[in-house]
């Protein structure tokens, strides 16, 4: 005899799609996403409840970035405290393959609007750990972050909506990417299609000692 609930299935989804709707229906672009963002953030119960949603969302992703944000391996970023407008972008480009990474393609594919808007959130809304650092090494990369870095990404290392906080980041993870922007930056007719790229970081990258990568990686990752 057909299970009652094989048949009823069917039904439910196409109700819960119906139901969920009409928010998303013509609210699908990421700028339209990025209001979303916003109008939660401003109103605190409706930021808790993306809050819950978000943790719930982001179980998977523990393995690598930690229950709360804080990455359990050195080599991936931080994601707590991170700006959410800022979130929300790079989990739409791993969504659309703009951003390359196995991983985080398949995961952020099958996100929906919804769950973008609370992840960005969930990850915004908890505290960064700063990094235990040098602080001989720390205090050599501080001439360097206020000459350069920040100029984008601010006195402070928060970022704004369009750029990272790199406040608190894992300093491995910095080193990695500097030294992938330097790489860029030194041999462009050989970077594959999957590397990231930026004009602005490989121009900055590209005359940098690993002494330097070393000292501004210490330097961002103890800033409160």
């Amino acid at each position: 005899m057909p299970n009652p609930l094989v048949r009823t299935l069917p039904l439910f989804l196409a109700a819960c799609f119906v139901f969920a709707g009409p928010l998303y229906a013509a609210e699908t672009d990421l700028a339209a996403m990025q209001k979303i963002v916003d109008r939660r953030l401003q109103d605190e119960a409706a930021k808790q409840e993306a809050i819950e949603a978000g943790r719930e969302r982001t179980l998977l992703c523990q393995y690598c970035h930690g229950a709360d944000g804080n990455s359990l391996k050195p080599d991936v970023p931080n994601l707590a405290g991170q700006n959410a407008s800022y979130l929300l972008d790079q989990i739409d480009q791993f969504a659309k393959g703009a951003r390359k990474d196995y991983v985080m393609n398949d995961l952020a594919d099958n996100f929906s609007p919804e769950d973008k808007v609370n992840v960005a959130v969930f990850y915004y809304s908890m505290a960064v750990k700063p990094q235990t650092v040098d602080g001989q090494l720390a205090a050599k990369g501080k001439p360097l972050f206020d000459s350069v870095c920040f100029n984008c990404h601010g006195a402070q290392g928060y970022g704004n909506q369009r750029l990272p906080r790199l406040a608190g980041q894992q300093t491995d993870y910095i080193k990695r990417a500097l030294k992938t922007f330097r790489s860029n930056a030194n041999s462009p007719a050989g970077v594959p299609d999957t590397t990231r790229r930026s004009q602005i970081m490989e121009m900055v990258a590209k005359g940098l000692t690993d002494e330097q990568i070393e000292a501004a990686a210490a330097y961002v990752g103890q800033l409160p």
